[in-house]
């Protein structure tokens, strides 16, 4: 990402000044007289001469690795900071986040874990070290959803009630919170954090998958992005935007319920 480009080129630079600043403020350090002793003359004993010949190495070592690390920074790739002015984060002002693309299992995991849940400690690890894997892409996803592809990583495709209901029972707290809509996010994100919507997400997704935050932010983008038009074109706008392709019975209704808390009164 750029600010992290920005960050390191800053970084060391800072780093290259402070390590200069101290190569200079070593003490002076004389290096002898430019005459040639005898080789059959022995040498004078002198007690500061090791002291002399470390600050000399010390000072040359500073000096390579300022250099060295200024080289680094100049090669970092230029970055352009843009306006001087604050700018609010994406989410603050409802736009697209990324575009959702599916959580898809790297492993797969015997279904006799998912009948060991209240008994076996590590089978509970497992499917809490999934949920976390799978809310780091997905979330925030409907909670069935995540009980589901949990299973599905457990190598079981068709999965029952009573099956979710158990796998969402061995989730810790610690691991994810569930919301009022029935939706599982990260335990670690804050519960007042905006929430953007992800492009294309009614590809994969039905409308009752997607988080009610999520539908009005992308009507409130649309709602901007069209001048403030009528509601129809409002509403196929952010049909659009989230990916869907027809205003179907049960995804009018809640584009529509976003738009009224769009525009109220």
């Amino acid at each position: 990402m750029p600010e992290d480009q920005l960050l390191r080129s800053a970084t060391l630079s800072r780093l290259a000044g402070n390590i200069a600043t101290r190569s200079e403020t070593l003490p002076d350090v004389d290096t002898g007289s430019t005459e040639t002793q005898s080789a059959s003359e022995p040498a004078p004993v002198d007690e500061s001469t090791a002291v002399r010949e470390q600050l000399i190495l010390r000072r040359a070592t500073l000096s390579r690795l300022a250099g060295s690390i200024a080289s680094v920074a100049k090669a970092s790739p230029d970055v352009d900071t843009g306006s001087t002015e604050t700018q609010p984060a994406p989410e603050a002002l409802g736009i697209a986040g990324p575009i959702f693309r599916p959580w898809e299992p790297t492993e797969s995991y015997p279904t006799w874990y998912l009948d060991e849940l209240s008994t076996m400690p590590d089978a509970r690890f497992i499917v809490n070290d999934l949920a976390r894997e799978i809310l780091e892409v997905e979330q925030p996803i409907h909670r069935t959803r995540l009980a589901k592809l949990i299973a599905n990583a457990c190598g079981m495709q068709r999965v029952r009630q009573s099956r979710v209901d158990s796998i969402l029972a061995a989730l810790g707290r610690s691991t994810v919170r569930f919301d009022r809509a029935g939706f599982a996010w990260d335990a670690s994100r804050p519960a007042d954090a905006p929430v953007p919507y992800r492009p294309r997400v009614l590809k994969v997704l039905s409308i009752d998958e997607v988080h009610p935050a999520e539908i009005y932010a992308a009507v409130a983008e649309a709602h901007r992005r069209n001048g403030f038009a009528e509601r129809e074109t409002v509403v196929r706008a952010a049909l659009s935007a989230l990916g869907g392709k027809s205003l179907t019975s049960t995804v009018r209704p809640a584009l529509e319920k976003a738009y009224r808390q769009v525009t109220p009164g």
